[in-house]
């Protein structure tokens, strides 16, 4: 399938908001199963305003689902692929990792 530059402009928007390490460690948390603000803010140890930008973020590029139950907000990750995504990414991320140490030790 051949993609034009508008798709890739749009791959790039959505990797721009997911790659900061505190969104990388929502997508994980929120790849187990769905939390309230409450219980990520403890996970993350993010700042409240901090985690609500991050989440409103993720919620506007459609990477996350937000639920009400009560006075909570839920969120989840709208598809869990995205999970795999980073998964793959992570193992890629400590393969260089290896190969630059070995680099480093060679000279």
């Amino acid at each position: 399938m051949a993609r034009n530059i508008k798709f890739y402009e749009q791959y790039a928007m959505v990797c721009q908001v997911i790659t900061k390490p505190s969104r990388l460690l929502i997508i994980d948390l929120l790849g187990r199963n769905k939390m309230n603000v409450s219980e990520l803010q403890e996970k993350t140890q993010l700042s409240t305003s901090s985690l609500s930008n991050h989440l409103n973020a993720l919620f506007k590029m459609g990477v996350l689902n937000k639920s009400k139950d009560g006075v909570y907000a839920y969120y989840s990750l709208a598809d869990v692929g995205l999970l795999k995504i980073i998964e793959n990414m992570s193992k890629f991320v400590l393969k260089l990792s290896e190969h630059k140490a070995e680099y480093l030790r060679e000279e």
